[in-house]
């Protein structure tokens, strides 16, 4: 099945159930909470542009924790490429905030909302 959200841009966004569970077999704390997925494409508190093309949609889960769901648009649609669970990013320097993605880091170039 694929699962599919408009993003804050307007642009369709999907997540299969492959993707789904390959990011929660390397993420298992993410089990169960493929809809907050979802909510924080759907409703970011904060979206920032990462350094490959992709986007970071940034929202708190409970209070210091955030989701951070990296995905990529396209004109026509985009798609999750993942989403780690993160304590609070410090987005106070603006361009030259940092997001966690994995075992790498995404520099957050421009906020795009």
């Amino acid at each position: 099945m694929t699962e599919t959200v408009n993003s804050k841009n307007g642009v369709p966004i999907r997540l299969t159930d492959e993707r789904w569970a390959h990011i929660t077999e390397e993420h298992g704390e993410l089990v169960g909470l493929r809809q907050d997925v979802m909510e924080t494409v759907i409703n970011p508190a904060a979206i920032f542009a990462g350094n490959r093309g992709e986007l970071l949609a940034v929202r708190e889960v409970e209070p210091g924790k955030y989701l951070v769901v990296v995905y990529r648009e396209f004109p026509q649609d985009g798609f999750i490429i993942t989403r780690p669970v993160r304590e609070a990013p410090d987005f106070s320097h603006g361009e030259e905030s940092t997001v966690a993605e994995g075992n790498r880091f995404c520099m957050a170039l421009s906020s795009v909302i």
